[in-house]
């Protein structure tokens, strides 16, 4: 078991906030504790939306963004609204990923990890659910138990469904799509969308299943088109990394 790192529970610190770095949950945390579960020492950490510059072994990155579930105060006078996204601790010389939850309201909660659609999981604090801004003939979407179909009611005419909610793209790489889709030619599309509905990003799912958002930085809805009717794109799982 790795030894635990605390800061910011002494009595003269101005941080609301306790980080852990053990390989099991503190025993009575006080709120706005964030546990990462590890069993290799913590040496530092650092909030930021980007990779430290030549971090030490032992390091903790917390990734941050622009919204998060477990987003919190960091300062216990005035505000610093901190809003982490994942944990990554710097191991044998390479960011590896770690488990975290926040202690809030007198419960663990667990981190968002960039899943935006898995087993039936919509994730709707994050994605708003799905949409469609057509205003005719925009394609029918059915929820199963473990996966969502997106299908085409008009032919021949390109159609859109997105997020409900922009999601923040920033210090995220990848989009993926897992499922099945029928080959429908270079118009089955998985992409970006900005404030305006243009897209900024879009793979062709016949091509391949992931997109690279490296160079993006703010928020975008997440968007899959689709045009033949006969065809349908199954996803049962949709994820950033």
């Amino acid at each position: 078991m790795g030894k635990a790192f605390l800061y910011g529970n002494g009595g003269s610190s101005p941080l609301n906030f306790k980080l852990v770095g053990a390989a099991s949950a503190p025993a009575n945390p006080g709120e706005n504790t964030i546990w990462v579960n590890t069993g290799a020492e913590v040496t530092g950490w650092v909030f930021s939306p980007e990779a430290p510059d030549s971090p030490a072994e032992g390091l903790v990155w917390i990734k941050t963004g622009l919204s998060s579930a477990v987003a919190f105060n960091a300062l216990k006078k005035n505000g610093l609204r901190v809003c982490p996204i994942q944990a990554k601790q710097r191991i044998s010389g390479a960011w590896a990923d770690k488990t975290a939850k926040s202690f809030l309201g007198g419960a663990w909660t667990d981190w968002w990890n960039g899943e935006l659609y898995a087993a039936g999981n919509l994730y709707e604090s994050v994605t708003g659910g799905w949409t469609s801004d057509e205003t005719s003939g925009a394609p029918a979407i059915t929820y199963g138990e473990s996966s969502m179909t997106i299908k085409a009611t008009a032919a021949g005419v390109n159609k859109k469904v997105r997020t409900g909610k922009k999601i923040d793209m920033s210090g995220w790489s990848t989009l993926t799509f897992e499922g099945a889709h029928e080959n429908a030619g270079a118009y089955n599309l998985m992409g970006l969308l900005d404030d305006g509905k243009a897209s900024v990003a879009s793979v062709i799912l016949r091509d391949g299943h992931s997109l690279d958002i490296s160079s993006l930085t703010g928020e975008y809805y997440v968007y899959f088109q689709v045009r033949d009717a006969s065809r349908t794109t199954v996803v049962t799982g949709l994820y950033l990394s």
